[in-house]
C-alpha cells in the first residue's frame, strides 16, 4: 500500500500518516491541522507486526487529500498543546478565551479618561474663571462669577430662588467633585477588571445634571428690587458646566462595547 493520509485506525483523529510501511505519528485534526499523536508502542517480544487495531490500510484503499498539503515531511509539525501554525498567540486579541475587541476596549478606556478630564477643565473654567451671570449697563457687561452671585443676590436683595442660592454657595463645587470622582473610578475600574458602571452610576450621574439645570440662573433675570440698569442675564459658566456633566454621563456610558459587540454579531 502506497504512503498517503488514511483514515486514523486508532480513532483518536480523523486521518494519520501511512509511509508504506507502518503508520506514523503525525496526524490531521478535525480542521486539518497538523498534530503529533504518538502510537501505541510494539509488543514486549519486539515484533515488527503492528500492534492491535492498527493493521495497515486495506486493499485498494484510496489515500485522502486534505488540501494542498498532503505530506507531512515538508511541514513542521507543531508539538502537542502548542497552537497551530497562523494562530494568535494566547493573551492577545484574537486569541480563543479573550475577547477580539480587546485592543479595541483599550482605546475607548484611554478616550473615557480623556473625556472625564476635559469635564474637570470644563467644571474648573466655570466655577473660577468664566461669568455666572452678567450685568449689563447699556453698552458694556459687568461679570459676576460663580464665587460672587450668591453674596450679590443677597447684599442686592435678588430673589432667584432657594436652590440657586445654596447651589452658588458651594453646592455645586461639591457636586462636581462626586460626579468627576465616580467618572474617573467608573473608567478605572473598566480598565482594570472590565467592568462597565451599573445602572445606579447612570442614574446617580443623571441626577447631577439635572440638578446642574436647576442651579443655573434664569436667562434673563426679571425680579429685580430695581427698574431699569443694569439688567441681569445669565453667564456662559452655568451652561459649560451642564455640558460637562454630559460629557460625564458619556463617559460611562457603554457606547463603545455595545458598538464592538453589535460588530462581532455581524461579522
Amino acid at each position: 500500500m502506497g504512503p498517503g493520509w488514511y483514515p486514523d485506525p486508532t480513532g483518536r483523529q480523523p486521518l494519520r500518516w501511512f509511509d508504506g510501511t507502518r503508520w506514523t505519528p503525525q496526524a490531521l485534526d478535525g480542521w486539518q491541522r497538523p498534530v503529533v499523536d504518538p502510537l501505541p508502542t510494539v509488543d514486549d517480544a519486539g515484533s515488527e507486526t503492528p500492534p492491535s487495531g492498527l493493521a495497515p490500510p486495506a486493499t485498494g484503499a484510496v489515500p485522502v487529500v486534505p488540501g494542498p498539503a498532503a505530506s507531512p515531511e515538508p511541514r513542521t509539525v507543531p508539538a502537542p498543546g502548542s497552537p497551530p501554525p497562523g494562530s494568535a498567540p494566547p493573551g492577545s486579541a484574537g486569541s480563543p478565551g479573550v475577547p477580539w475587541e480587546q485592543g479595541q476596549v483599550r482605546i475607548s478606556q484611554i478616550w473615557r479618561l480623556l473625556v472625564v478630564a476635559g469635564a474637570a477643565v470644563g467644571m474648573a473654567f466655570g466655577f473660577l474663571v468664566l461669568p455666572w451671570i452678567e450685568l449689563e449697563f447699556g453698552g458694556h457687561r459687568v461679570a459676576v462669577g460663580y464665587l460672587e452671585f450668591a453674596d450679590w443676590a443677597r447684599t442686592n436683595g435678588v430673589h432667584v430662588g432657594g436652590w440657586r442660592i445654596a447651589y452658588a454657595d458651594g453646592l455645586a463645587v461639591l457636586l462636581a467633585v462626586v460626579g468627576l470622582v465616580v467618572a474617573t473610578a467608573s473608567a478605572v475600574a473598566t480598565i482594570l477588571w472590565g467592568r462597565t458602571p451599573g445602572c445606579a452610576v447612570q442614574v446617580l450621574m443623571a441626577v447631577l445634571w439635572a440638578l446642574s439645570i436647576a442651579g443655573t440662573p434664569p436667562g434673563r433675570i426679571v425680579d429685580l428690587p430695581w427698574t431699569g440698569p443694569p439688567y441681569a442675564v445669565v453667564g456662559i459658566a452655568p451652561m459649560l458646566v451642564v455640558a460637562s456633566y454630559c460629557a460625564l454621563m458619556f463617559s460611562i456610558g457603554d457606547f463603545w462595547s455595545g458598538k464592538a459587540k453589535s460588530r462581532r454579531g455581524s461579522s
